[in-house]
């Protein structure tokens, strides 16, 4: 479910503005700096954190070249080949839950027993020792042209080598973006990170924003007050504040990090 939280920007950046207490010192963040801010936290999260997806695709021996352009992908992650019996004689010899022709019929079995068919032909169908081979590359495809002038895109291309037709379950990753006049914002905005996040991805921004605001302090001696005096900064605070609070929150995130794929021999 989509959060109502990180959308629109306005909603970042009163948080964060509200947070550092702006309303009561005239040195503060202007737009560039939220910009600045939001942007530095959605990398650090796409970098981290991006979005996966699931997707099954046919593949047959005859081709070897699939075209795989999916909004804000950023590469594929994993393939996992499944094959299945196709033909109702052609089973496995070795399937100790195997009901052939002329054995028992499913009134003959527990509901025990149908499930660990089940789980034993669902495992035995996934081949993960001997996968086929395959892999994506990036290339300049013509997509059209514009008064004259060939328009070209970079789309992504998987290479499959299959023996048989078979089926594929595609894992990939797409990215998050912040700008609401993008196109795909609609299916990847700041709406989209998942409402577990949200909190992680606000802390990070205010601690962001601390260190920018204080540079921009920093530059100041002070704050003429209407005595005639100047009110001092608390630039150094700031700094040291927003430094620890994002070291903190990048260790977090990085520990949340999805474990490698195991790789096989």
């Amino acid at each position: 479910m989509p959060n109502d939280v990180l959308h629109p920007r306005a909603k970042i950046v009163d948080y964060v503005s509200r947070t550092l207490g702006s309303s009561g010192v005239d040195v503060e963040l202007g737009e560039d700096d939220y910009t600045t801010v939001i942007s530095d936290a959605l990398e650090l999260y796409n970098a981290t954190l991006p979005r996966y997806h699931r997707e099954a695709l046919s593949v047959s021996s005859a081709q070897k070249r699939y075209p795989f352009s999916r909004v804000g992908i950023l590469g594929v992650v994993h393939l996992d080949f499944i094959t299945r019996n196709i033909i109702p004689a052609d089973v496995d010899p070795f399937d100790p839950f195997v009901v052939s022709l002329t054995g028992p019929n499913l009134g003959d079995e527990s509901y025990g027993d149908i499930m660990q068919r089940l789980m034993y032909q669902k495992q035995a169908r996934r081949v993960i020792g001997s996968e086929p081979e395959w892999e994506e590359q990036w290339e300049t495809v013509q997509i059209g042209a514009l008064n004259g002038t060939l328009l070209y895109e970079e789309q992504l291309v998987l290479y499959i080598d299959v023996q048989d037709n078979t089926k594929v379950s595609v894992q990939y990753v797409t990215e998050y973006i912040a700008d609401e006049d993008d196109p795909r914002y609609s299916v990847l905005g700041l709406h989209t990170i998942p409402r577990e996040d949200v909190t992680w991805f606000r802390r990070y921004c205010v601690a962001r924003a601390k260190q920018i605001l204080a540079a921009i302090r920093g530059k100041f001696e002070g704050i003429p007050n209407p005595d005639g005096g100047v009110d001092p900064v608390d630039w150094s605070r700031l700094s040291q504040e927003g430094g620890t609070e994002q070291q903190t929150l990048e260790q977090e995130i990085r520990a949340r990090r999805p474990p490698l794929l195991p790789v096989f021999g």
